[in-house]
Formats: structure tokens, sequence, C-alpha cells
């Protein structure tokens, strides 16, 4: 009996975590059936369409489950929100790229309408054959500012990495497994009606995510270095 209760103290580590930073929003992404992405910290739950669930996670010692993703009509729709038109913002997951699918890679998109008329931010794994060998990562926000990240971050993707987008209205930051890594302008976040996306963009065109997503949240703060240091090694040990 204790050594249950043990394996359940740390499997439930990541997410005490997560929720001590008061997220305005996180999905584990651990549901085994059904629609319904929870929300564990508010009432923001998202809506699966196409998405595969049961996939393994991503986070060391934890058996919750992830979601799996195929580059096309999958995705996360969290319904238009106050939570995600704020200023300063952080946006974490853990994600892992299955497949060499070549393109943009969308693992989140807030209220953004295409890939080059943003009304908020975008992260994304760019994969497409023009920016080079490893790929980049990319995080846009609405004035199509733009940061690039080369190859720490791009060669983890495949294996999976904890990363973290951070901006404050006039820059942005990226984090891959709690090291800082890339800083640039990215402007402030708009508002219109339109949702956010997990895993494509919110128009619902292509540039879909092609792997697995776990452990998402996004916050109305700006989480700083010491505790997205903490939340990698929450889910690493």
């Amino acid at each position: 009996m204790l050594h249950a209760m043990l394996r359940a103290a740390a499997r439930d580590f990541y997410a005490q975590e997560v929720l001590r930073d008061s997220p305005v929003a996180y999905w584990r992404l651990g549901e085994a059936s059904g629609t319904t992405a929870v929300d564990e910290a508010g009432s923001n739950d998202g809506t699966y369409s196409g998405v595969t669930l049961g996939a393994a996670g991503l986070l060391a010692g934890d058996t919750n489950t992830a979601a799996e993703f195929n580059n096309s009509t999958d995705y996360i729709e969290v319904a238009d929100h106050a939570d995600f038109e704020v200023s300063t913002f952080t946006f974490e997951c853990w994600v892992k790229h299955d497949a060499p699918t070549t393109g943009d890679l969308f693992i989140i998109a807030d209220k953004t309408g295409t890939a080059s008329a943003n009304n908020s931010f975008g992260c994304w794994y760019d994969n497409r054959s023009s920016q080079g060998s490893p790929r980049r990562i990319r995080f846009q926000g609405p004035d199509g500012n733009a940061n690039w990240e080369g190859t720490a971050v791009s060669d983890a993707v495949a294996t999976g990495v904890h990363l973290v987008f951070v901006g404050d209205g006039t820059s942005g930051e990226i984090y891959a497994d709690g090291v800082l890594v890339a800083s640039g302008t990215i402007g402030a976040n708009g508002t219109n009606s339109l949702p956010l996306r997990i895993g494509q963009i919110a128009n619902g065109t292509a540039y879909g995510w092609d792997g697995t997503l776990d452990e998402a949240a996004f916050y109305d703060t700006a989480l700083s270095p010491a505790r997205i240091e903490a939340h990698y090694n929450a889910g690493t040990t």
C-alpha cells in the first residue's frame, strides 16, 4: 500500500507544480475516451476533434497518457474567452514530433486567423525544407515578428521536449527543457471571437501538429525562469 501511494504521489508531482502557478487553463490531455479535454484549473474545457487519445505520455514516471495528432484534421478547440486575451501570458506543453512531415506544424494558435495574418500568437515547429536542417521552433505575434530557434530545440522535438513560450505584449521568450533558448519581439495579443486551438491554427485550415502533445497549460502571467525550470524538473524526475 505504501509503495502504491508513493507511486501515485510521484505521478501527481508535475500537476501539483503546474497548479502552484495558477494557470487559467490546464489540459493534461490524458482522457481515455470522449470528446472533452478537461481543464484541470478552471472552466475552459476543450473539444477533441479527430485526436487519438491514450498515447504514451511524455512525463517521466507518470502513467497519465497524452494526445496524438495527425497533421491534418486533428485539433483541440477551446471557446473564445477573456482568459486568453491578455498581454502577458505563458503557454507550456510537452511535445514530440513522430513523423518527418514537411510544413508548419502548429502546437497552439491563440485566436489566430491565418498563418500570415495573426490576431494573437502562434507557436509551431517549422519543418519546411526551406528552413534547412534541423528545422526551427517558431513563436510569432500579431505584428508578424517572429522568434526562430535552432539546433538545441529542433533536435529534441523528435524525442520529446518541454517547451514554454512567454510573452509580455512587447517581447517573447522560448524555453526548452527549462533553459532560455531564444527571445525577441512579438507584439501584443489581439482580441476577436476566434477560439484557441491546440494542434492547429484557429481558422481550421492545415498546419496541424504531427505527433504527441501532453500537459498543455496557459497562464495570464509570465512564469519566472526558476518556475519554468521547476516544471521541467518535475516532469523528468
